[in-house]
């Protein structure tokens, strides 16, 4: 009897830990980061940039650094837009959409 329960209680946490993997899968995992540059090539510090899904039309912003780098993680997989502004700056010409499974590297020129 005792020898029964240790089975089915091995095969009960071997299942739920199973079952736990399958959710951790579906975590928001895609990412996109870049860099932003003027049209010389330098780096524009404190660039805001905006990834906003198409689908959803949720938005998330972030600054670009010192070296003009940014990123926005923790994305669900899905479409999106970036844009980027910066004051004295004029805004770029329309980005197509991005598709974001996993990271995405850019660089964006202002």
């Amino acid at each position: 009897m005792g020898r029964v329960f240790l089975v089915r209680l091995v095969f009960t946490a071997c299942c739920a830990l199973l079952a736990a993997g399958f959710c951790f899968g579906q975590q928001p995992d895609g990412r996109i980061q870049g860099q932003v540059l003027d049209p010389s090539g330098a780096a524009v510090e404190g660039a805001s940039v905006t990834v906003e899904q198409t689908n959803t039309g949720s938005s998330r912003t972030t600054l670009a650094g010192r070296d003009g780098l940014y990123a926005v993680p923790a994305l669900a997989s899905g479409q999106y837009t970036v844009s980027v502004k910066r004051a004295g700056f004029r805004r770029p010409a329309a980005r197509p959409s991005r598709w974001v499974s996993a990271i995405e590297r850019k660089s964006t020129s202002t």
